[in-house]
C-alpha cells in the first residue's frame, strides 16, 4: 500500500532567518530580479504549461491556499528552487518560493519584513487567509506570504515579520494574469 505524502511549501518546520541576502541584485527583463551572481531565475507562471519547463513531479501535494491543494512539481531556476503546483490538465495554478535570492520587481523576497513589503506595495495591508497565511498582493502579482503561529494564522503580523515565501496563483488573492488575460 502507498502513502502520498502531503507537503506544504510552508509550516511550522520552515525556518527562514532574517537577515540580508548577499551577492548581487540583477534586474531581469521579464521584471523580477533575484540576488545571485549570474542568469536571474524565469519560473513559470500561473496560467501556463508545465511541460517543456524541465519540471518534476515530487508525487506529493502542495497547499496553494487554505483548502487547496494541487500535485507538486519541483523547479531550479539559475539555482533557485521553485515549488509549482500543477492542475490534472498540466496547467501551474501556483508557484513559489521560499528563497531569498528570488527577488520580486517591488523589491520583494523571503526574510524581508513585513513594514518594508507593505511600503513596497503602496501600503496595502495583509489578508489574512485562515489556516493558511497572511499574504501581501503586489503589483507584479506576485504576493509575500507570512506564517503566524502553529496554525499559520494563529497571531498577529508586526513590523518585523518575516516574508515566509513569495509567491503566484490562480484564483482569490496573489493573483496572477493568465495568459489569456494578458494578451
Amino acid at each position: 500500500m502507498t502513502h502520498s505524502r502531503v507537503i506544504v511549501s510552508i509550516g511550522v518546520a520552515l525556518s527562514i532567518a532574517v537577515g540580508g541576502c548577499g551577492g548581487s541584485s540583477r534586474p531581469d527583463p521579464q521584471g523580477s530580479t533575484a540576488a545571485t551572481q549570474g542568469v536571474p531565475p524565469k519560473p513559470p507562471l500561473p496560467g501556463t504549461s508545465v511541460a517543456g519547463t524541465g519540471a518534476v513531479a515530487t508525487h506529493a501535494l502542495v497547499m496553494a491556499q487554505s483548502a487547496q491543494l494541487w500535485p507538486e512539481f519541483s523547479l531550479t531556476s539559475a539555482g533557485v528552487p521553485f515549488t509549482l503546483g500543477v492542475d490534472d490538465g498540466g496547467v501551474i495554478r501556483y508557484v513559489s518560493t521560499t528563497d531569498r535570492r528570488f527577488v520580486t520587481p517591488e523589491g520583494v523576497h523571503a526574510g524581508l519584513d513585513y513594514r518594508s513589503v507593505m511600503a513596497a506595495a503602496g501600503g496595502h495591508a495583509a489578508i489574512k487567509e485562515s489556516g493558511w497565511a497572511h499574504y501581501v498582493e503586489l503589483p507584479s502579482g506576485w504576493a509575500a506570504a507570512f506564517v503566524t503561529g502553529p496554525g499559520m494564522t494563529d497571531g498577529e503580523l508586526t513590523p518585523e515579520s518575516p516574508v515566509n515565501w513569495v509567491f503566484q496563483r490562480i484564483g482569490h488573492g496573489g493573483q496572477a494574469t493568465t495568459p489569456e488575460e494578458g494578451e
